[in-house]
C-alpha cells in the first residue's frame, strides 16, 4: 500500500486492514437483496443454497466476510426474504488498539450487553450458520480462532492457528471442515472449526508474487468451492496484479486462478441474488486506481468495475449492494495530508454517486453490515466524543439511531448472529 500518510491510522490499515474488520464478510442480507442489474445467469437454486457459510468482510465481511465475509462478513440464503429482529443478535468486536472485547446488541431495543469479555485488541468475527457458531478471528499477535457460547456469550474455546500467521477469517464448509486464510503465510490453513484440529494445508507459493507469499485477505464459500482473494503484496504495496483463487471445498485442489481488474482486495461478499461475489479492490491507499467488481463462480470470470475509486471520490473501503439501483460505500476521502472516511450512496448501474451520507472530518467509519433481512445497515463509528453503532435504513438511507449505540470501546465489527 502506499505509504505517504504516516499517520498511525494507515499504518494500522496496512499492517491489520486485512479484510474489512470483520470482515470479508459474506451475509445473508447479501444474500437475499433484490438487484437484477448486469448479467445474473447461473444465480440458481444451487447457488443459494444453504451448503456453506461465507461471512466480513466479511470479513465481514464475508463474508465472509469474508465464507468473508469476515467481513465480509459468508452466511446462506435460508430462502426467506425477511426475518424479524428477535431471530438474531447484533455481535460487536470493539477496540481502543490496546485492549480488545465485545459486546452484544438486542437490534429491536438497539440496547448492549457491553465488555463481555476481553479480546484480541485487532480481531474480527464471522457467524457461521452450518454450525451455528460465532467465531472470533483474532489477528496478527494472537493468531487465534475463539469459539463463543451464545448462551452467554463467553469464549468457550480456542485455538492456534499458527503463530505470526495473522489469520483473516474463517470459512466453514461442512461441520468437520474450515478454511483458515491467513495473510502472513504462505499456505492456507484447514482445520476442524470446532475443535481447532489441523487437516492440512494448500501450499500457496505458486500463486504468489515474487515474495512468496500471496497475502491471502478473505474467504467466500459456495456450491463447495472456497474463493479466497489473494492480495500478491509487497511491502504492503500491490504488484503487478491481484487475484481470486477457486478451491474444491472437500478436497483442497486448487482448480483455477483468475486476475482481478483491480489490485489489494480488501474486502468480499456473496451476494445471493445476483450469484455472484463482490470484490472491493482498493488498490495503492490514496490512489485511486480501484474499485469494486463481480466475479462469476459459474463462469469464473470477473465483470471489470461496476464502480470505480474515481467515480467514488477515494479509496473504496466497504461495499454493499442494496439494489440495482443503491449501494452503499465507505470511502477514503483525500483532505490534504490526512484522510476522513465518508459514506456514500451509489447506483451500481452506472457508478454515479448519489449522495454523501456522513461526512465526518475524520478517519472514523471503521466498517458496516447489513442486517440479514437487508432492511438496516448498522455502520461501525469510532469517533472519539462519542463512539458506537449508527443504523441507517437501507431503503432510503435515512438515520434510524438519534445517537450512536454505546457498545463500550469503540466498534471494529459487526456479525450478526443466530440470536
Amino acid at each position: 500500500m502506499t505509504m505517504r500518510k504516516q499517520n498511525l491510522t494507515w499504518i494500522l490499515c496496512a499492517l491489520a486492514w486485512s479484510v474489512t474488520p470483520c470482515c470479508t464478510q459474506d451475509d445473508d442480507a447479501d444474500e437475499k437483496d433484490t438487484q437484477t442489474f448486469g448479467d445474473t445467469d447461473g444465480a440458481t437454486d444451487e447457488d443459494q443454497g444453504t451448503e456453506a457459510a461465507d461471512t466480513g468482510g466479511t470479513d465481514h465481511e464475508g463474508d465472509t466476510d469474508t465464507a468473508d465475509t469476515l467481513s465480509s462478513t459468508d452466511t446462506t440464503d435460508t430462502g426467506t426474504e425477511e426475518e424479524d429482529t428477535d431471530s438474531y443478535a447484533a455481535f460487536v468486536v470493539t477496540t481502543d488498539y490496546a485492549t480488545g472485547t465485545y459486546s452484544v446488541v438486542d437490534p429491536a431495543a438497539r440496547t448492549a450487553q457491553k465488555d463481555i469479555e476481553v479480546i484480541h485488541q485487532d480481531a474480527g468475527c464471522r457467524y457461521d450458520p452450518v454450525t451455528q457458531t460465532t467465531f472470533v478471528v483474532a489477528r496478527f499477535g494472537s493468531d487465534a480462532i475463539q469459539i463463543i457460547d451464545d448462551s452467554d456469550w463467553s469464549v468457550a474455546d480456542e485455538y492456534s492457528v499458527g503463530a505470526g500467521s495473522n489469520p483473516q477469517t474463517i470459512a466453514v464448509v461442512s461441520p468437520e471442515r474450515a478454511y483458515v486464510p491467513r495473510l502472513a503465510s504462505a499456505e492456507l490453513l484447514v482445520v476442524n472449526p470446532l475443535t481447532g484440529e489441523e487437516l492440512g494445508t494448500i501450499n500457496l507459493a505458486d500463486e504468489a508474487d515474487s515474495d512468496g507469499i500471496a497475502e491471502q485477505t478473505g474467504a467466500v464459500v459456495r456450491g463447495g468451492k472456497v474463493y479466497v482473494p489473494l492480495a500478491r503484496l509487497t511491502n504492503y504495496m500491490p504488484s503487478e496484479f491481484s487475484s481470486i483463487v477457486v478451491i474444491d471445498g472437500p478436497t483442497g485442489a486448487i482448480e483455477a486462478t483468475v486476475e482481478l481488474t483491480g489490485t489489494n482486495p480488501t474486502d468480499v461478499r456473496y451476494n445471493g441474488r445476483l450469484g455472484r461475489i463482490v470484490l472491493v479492490e482498493t488498490g495503492s491507499y490514496g490512489v485511486q486506481d480501484g474499485g469494486v467488481e463481480l466475479f462469476d463462480p459459474k463462469t469464473q470470470e470477473v465483470s471489470g468495475f461496476i464502480v470505480t475509486e474515481a467515480q467514488l471520490g477515494g479509496d473504496v473501503l466497504d461495499v454493499y449492494l442494496h439494489s440495482d439501483a443503491l449501494g452503499y460505500a465507505l470511502v477514503g476521502v483525500p483532505a490534504g495530508d490526512a484522510s476522513y472516511t465518508h459514506m456514500v450512496t451509489f447506483n451500481p448501474a452506472t457508478g454515479e454517486v448519489i449522495e454523501d451520507i456522513l461526512t465526518p472530518s475524520a478517519w472514523v467509519l471503521q466498517s458496516f453490515e447489513p442486517t440479514p433481512n437487508g432492511k438496516e445497515l448498522w455502520v461501525a463509528d469510532r469517533t472519539p466524543e462519542a463512539p458506537g453503532i449508527r443504523v441507517f435504513d437501507t431503503a432510503t438511507g435515512e438515520e434510524l439511531t438519534d445517537k450512536p449505540i454505546d457498545v463500550g470501546l469503540p466498534p471494529a465489527a459487526v456479525c450478526f448472529t443466530a440470536g
